[in-house]
């Protein structure tokens, strides 16, 4: 990482109650990205995936854990926002989740769509115990170059 990097590393309880916060920490780490690559329409999104991210971890992988907690890491270099969050909940298969069908709405099942939607990448891995869930997001304002160094 370089003077220019920004990052956060959060560690929570999976309960609804840490949603905001976790939302609120990323919000700010977007708004001093230095690099001005994120747009108002970029940040929403972002905090869209953040939301369906944890609220997926808190309601599916940590559902039998009263005490279950989830890891975020965050990121912010040259204009791409990544993040990774870890849970230690059940196993997760995101492949056997069926795409959302616009012929038969439903209540629930749209997370990992909307995840795939917002971002420029999303994979998920298992690690052991842990699922990983990786997410990449470019910003879509173009870079500002860094000034010139006197010599």
């Amino acid at each position: 990482m370089d003077a220019t990097d920004l990052s956060l590393r959060v560690r929570f309880r999976a309960v609804r109650g840490s949603l905001a916060r976790v939302c609120a920490l990323v919000e700010t780490l977007l708004a001093g990205d230095p690099s001005g690559a994120f747009t108002r329409e970029d940040v929403a999104e972002i905090l869209l995936a953040v939301q369906e991210a944890v609220s997926n971890a808190s309601r599916h992988a940590c559902q039998e854990k009263r005490e279950a907690e989830v890891e975020l890491l965050a990121w912010i270099r040259r204009g791409r926002c990544r993040l990774r969050l870890r849970d230690w909940g059940e196993a997760f298969d995101p492949e056997a989740v069926p795409a959302p069908d616009p012929e038969r709405p439903r209540e629930h099942g749209y997370g990992l769509y909307l995840l795939r939607r917002t971002m420029d990448r999303v994979r998920w891995s298992r690690r052991g115990r842990c699922n990983v869930l990786f997410l990449e997001r470019r910003g879509t304002r173009e870079v500002k170059s860094e000034p010139a160094r006197a010599r």
